[in-house]
C-alpha cells in the first residue's frame, strides 16, 4: 500500500488560532496523521511587506490573493500592530494537537526573521534562533522537540 506523509507548516497566528483546530479536526474524521510544525514565537507577518522590493514579488502576491488568506489584521502584525506570540497565547491548541495523536515539532521561532534572515547569517545567530525555538517548545509541551523543519530562507 502506498504511504503519505503529511507534513503541515503553522506559521501564523491566525492560522494556529482557527486554522489548526479545523485542520485536526478534518484529519481525525478522515483517520489521516500528519506532523505538524509550529512557528512559536511572534507573529511578525506585516514585516515581510519589505520583500516588495524582490524581483517577482508583486506578481506573486497578485497571484495568491494575500489578504483574503491571510486577513488584513495579520498582515499588519510586526508593523503598525504588534505581532501576537503565538506560543504563549495558543500554547493550549499547540498541545491539543499533541494530545489528539498528531507528531508536533518546530517550524521555527519567528518565521519572518528567519526566512528574511538565516541566509546571510553565521552560525551563531542560527543556533541562537533555533534555541529559542527550542526553549519555547519545551515550555509549551514539557519535552524537547524530536522533530524540526525550519522554513526555507529566502
Amino acid at each position: 500500500m502506498p504511504q503519505l506523509a503529511l507534513k503541515i507548516d503553522v506559521d501564523t497566528y491566525r492560522g494556529t488560532r482557527e486554522g489548526v483546530p479545523r485542520l485536526v479536526e478534518t484529519l481525525k474524521r478522515h483517520d489521516v496523521q500528519a506532523t505538524f510544525f509550529f512557528s512559536l514565537g511572534p507573529d511578525h507577518t506585516g514585516r515581510a511587506i519589505r520583500r516588495v522590493f524582490r524581483p517577482g514579488f508583486l506578481g506573486k502576491v497578485s497571484r495568491t490573493s494575500v489578504l483574503e488568506h491571510y486577513g488584513l489584521k495579520t498582515l499588519l502584525y510586526g508593523t503598525v500592530l504588534p505581532g501576537p506570540d503565538i506560543g504563549r497565547s495558543c500554547a493550549q491548541i499547540l498541545r491539543s494537537v499533541r494530545d489528539v495523536g498528531f507528531e508536533v515539532g518546530i517550524h521555527c521561532y519567528d518565521h519572518i526573521r528567519w526566512q528574511d534572515y538565516v541566509a546571510g547569517k553565521d552560525a551563531n545567530w542560527t543556533r541562537r534562533e533555533m534555541q529559542r525555538a527550542v526553549d519555547r517548545f519545551i515550555e509549551i509541551f514539557g519535552v524537547a522537540p524530536k522533530a524540526l523543519l525550519p522554513p526555507v530562507g529566502r
